[in-house]
């Protein structure tokens, strides 16, 4: 059976709604590929043009082959037929970004059938470049075709949208994402068997991102992360014993004084508390923070449905009051007393 953008992990339907669509010659002009940052948009993207332009497409049983001339320069990204178009450092891409494609898109491409434009972070495409593409996407040259990246498509004109066929990036699970980074590193394959927790730990913290795990395999960038995830638990800790005042307090002021700092250890903890209360609910729910089960279904005995709603809450009021640049020193303080650490 043939097989479709292997590279491709997570996204079987995807794949196979693509895969039919090549066969029947039916892909789109356009395509506004959605997901958050590391989820495979690249990857798609990329494989979906050399799917296109593969010389091996007919006979292969994999598609793209990934071994013929046009499969390796474009997975490569040294394909002069596929052009990325990127804000580079800017905030925003601008239309002068678009005008150099606007004033080559009737030019035939050099060696393939179709030229493909991939244009990176679509949503910060300002009114005025996206109303420039809408004239390449309503009357596209027979040649071209658009592939649009994108984390958050409500941030473009419904126009553009309505123009181009959204393709939503799935969730990567965490035992799919442990199998595709074993096949492809072997460092990675002794950093499983060797340290299994942490290695468990860099597929719950990358949330479903390849990009992200694969970052988080370099131990210079990987330590940070593990400390904020133990000072989460240390935090979480606090509501299943008893601690005098005094034992509270120091607690509260070792947090974290930085505001990033802060933001990334209450995103943690919240996954944290959603893992006790989901665990009382469903005991055999995915868990999204705790590595073992046991020790999370051991805590979640030691708080009450009630106490976990409360932490839930007070966790959300002190994110909000850190976008609001709040004091961090009265934000922690107010947590505890709203907790009722204190």
């Amino acid at each position: 059976m043939r097989r479709y953008f292997s590279d491709l992990i997570g996204n079987d339907t995807l794949c196979a709604r693509l895969g039919a669509e090549l066969e029947e010659g039916r892909l789109s002009h356009a395509y506004l590929i959605v997901g958050p940052p590391g989820s495979g948009k690249h990857t798609l993207a990329r494989c979906l043009a050399a799917a296109l332009a593969c010389e091996a497409r007919e006979t292969a049983d994999a598609v793209p082959c990934g071994k013929c001339a046009a499969c390796q320069s474009i997975l490569a990204d040294r394909d002069p037929d596929v052009i990325s178009i990127s804000r580079g450092e800017r905030m925003t891409l601008g239309v002068e970004q678009l005008r150099e494609m606007m004033e080559e898109l009737y030019i035939a491409p050099n060696w393939h059938e179709d030229k493909i434009y991939i244009i990176e972070d679509a949503q910060t495409m300002t009114a005025q470049a996206q109303n420039a593409l809408l004239i390449a996407l309503e009357e596209p040259p027979p040649h071209v075709r658009f592939f649009l990246l994108c984390t958050d498509p409500d941030a473009m004109l419904e126009t553009v949208r309505s123009r181009a066929q959204m393709l939503r990036m799935a969730y990567i699970l965490p035992e799919q994402m442990r199998d595709w980074l074993c096949r492809h590193d072997r460092r990675v394959a002794a950093l499983a068997e060797s340290n299994p927790e942490e290695f468990a730990a860099i597929t719950l913290t990358a949330d479903g991102s390849i990009g992200a795990a694969l970052g988080l395999l370099d131990a210079r960038r990987r330590k940070p992360v593990m400390a904020r995830r133990e000072q989460a638990e240390q935090l979480l800790r606090l509501f299943t014993a008893r601690h005098t005042p005094t034992e509270v307090l120091a607690a509260i002021h070792a947090l974290p004084q930085k505001r990033d700092e802060a933001a990334a250890l209450l995103n943690l903890a919240a996954l944290g508390a959603r893992d006790l209360l989901a665990i009382k609910r469903a005991p055999e729910c995915r868990l999204c923070f705790y590595i073992n089960r046991e020790t999370v279904q051991t805590m979640a005995e030691q708080i009450s449905v009630a106490a976990l709603l409360r932490l839930q809450d007070a966790i959300a009021a002190a994110q909000t009051a850190l976008e609001r640049n709040a004091n961090l020193r009265i934000t922690w303080l107010t947590f505890a007393q709203s907790t009722g650490l204190l």
